[in-house]
């Protein structure tokens, strides 16, 4: 769930489904620059356990998510995307809770991965056989995967990537979807974070694809790799993440065309 984190109040919104759920626990991600201290301190009236995982940046907080989530290592397969752009991370975000595994940030850009001691602690503790970078040498370096097949010379290290953010998702969906009979595919737009992060978790916990489009534009031309996924997942259903605004009508008009029965 969103929430305006640097925000006092919960919004109305947000606050009837916190009713509806009546969670047993509440997770808070990210400082209080991120969420306030005021909606934490909101959110212990709708569960008994709230608590908070953080660290002092998008990379330290992304750690102490696989910390609290894997106590137990070594894992199976772990991801990678850049931290200084969200589309990446998005689109593999789905595959990762479908695959019980880590998703790790890293300053994409960099040579290698001195500057966050932090990640190169918890790779270490968690030892995955298999890392998935997701995303070309322009969102994941040629030096931080080098730098990891050193450090795990017995483990698989692969890249998922294409020329854009669109391409990417796409490759993420192929790789991770047998083609054809998928009950349903999520969209959302490619060109923001809020609707495909609140989404991914729905899409994870459905084990579906969650593929991004350019949400401004008419139809998905000139777009092939798109329509080429969705023709491929043969999807019985998709379900559209936001309002017109984020996906517009002639898309979506456009994406009902790939529906499969």
């Amino acid at each position: 769930m969103a929430v305006p984190g640097t925000a006092s109040k919960i919004p109305a919104v947000v606050a009837a489904e916190l009713d509806a759920l009546d969670p047993g626990r509440i997770v808070v991600i990210g400082g209080s620059d991120a969420v306030s201290a005021g909606i934490a301190a909101q959110l212990r009236a709708y569960s008994t356990t709230v608590v908070r995982l953080s660290g002092a940046d998008r990379y330290a907080t992304a750690v102490a998510i696989s910390k609290a989530t894997y106590p137990a290592a070594p894992v199976t397969e772990a991801f990678i995307a850049t931290g200084l752009a969200f589309p990446d991370a998005l689109s593999v975000a789905a595959v990762a809770g479908r695959d019980d595994a880590p998703l790790l940030l890293v300053p994409g850009n960099a040579a290698n991965l001195s500057g966050v001691p932090v990640v190169e602690a918890e790779l270490k503790r968690l030892h995955p056989s298999r890392i998935v970078l997701v995303g070309g040498t322009s969102a994941v370096s040629g030096g931080i995967a080098a730098e990891l097949r050193a450090m795990f010379p017995s483990s698989t290290v692969v890249r998922l990537s294409g020329p854009d953010r669109y391409a990417t998702a796409a490759a993420v969906s192929a790789h991770s979807f047998v083609a054809g009979g998928h009950p349903v595919a999520y969209v959302a737009t490619g060109l923001d974070f809020p609707d495909a992060l609140a989404g991914a978790a729905l899409a994870g916990f459905g084990e579906a694809p969650l593929l991004l489009v350019p949400g401004t534009k008419t139809d998905l031309d000139p777009y092939d790799v798109i329509e080429t996924e969705l023709t491929r997942l043969g999807p019985q259903q998709i379900v559209i993440f936001g309002g017109p605004g984020a996906v517009s009508p002639g898309l979506a008009a456009d994406l009902a065309g790939f529906v499969v029965g």
